[in-house]
């Protein structure tokens, strides 16, 4: 039987990922109606570019979703309330590939999705700060 904290914790990865699909949906479904009015750019560079969302959201859609068995809480999944470590970056790639498609469906341009290339070199960056020994 869960208990409280559990049912606590899945109720907030439940609005959680409710409120990431707000932002998500409409955005690529904009970003995909500009693509098929205008067509500027070619259809594998649109599936190439939104390849880092689909990880990211698939990725904390596993970990997190808690998931019932008969009605009772079976697994509670992964806390999506961090802000830091993986769930973070992956926040964060989500967030950034729905602002690049909102930018491209509101300016009609696809120059902003070379942001997303930086996200690696910022990972670098933090993990070698992690990793390297503190100086004092």
């Amino acid at each position: 039987m869960a208990g409280k904290a559990d049912k606590k914790q899945a109720a907030a990865n439940t609005a959680a990922l409710r409120r990431l699909y707000t932002y998500v949906v409409p955005a690529v479904i904009l970003s995909v109606l500009r693509q098929l009015v205008f067509g500027d750019a070619s259809v594998a560079r649109y599936v190439l570019w939104h390849i880092p969302l689909a990880g990211a959201l698939y990725t904390l859609e596993r970990s997190g979703r808690p998931h019932y068995d008969g009605g009772r809480l079976a697994r509670v999944g992964v806390s999506l309330d961090a802000s830091s470590g993986l769930t973070g970056a992956l926040f964060d790639v989500v967030y950034t590939s729905v602002a690049c498609d909102a930018v491209a469906a509101a300016l009609g341009t696809t120059a902003q999705w070379w942001l997303l290339f930086a996200w690696p070199v910022y990972w670098a960056y933090s993990g070698w700060r992690m990793l390297r020994p503190a100086r004092t």
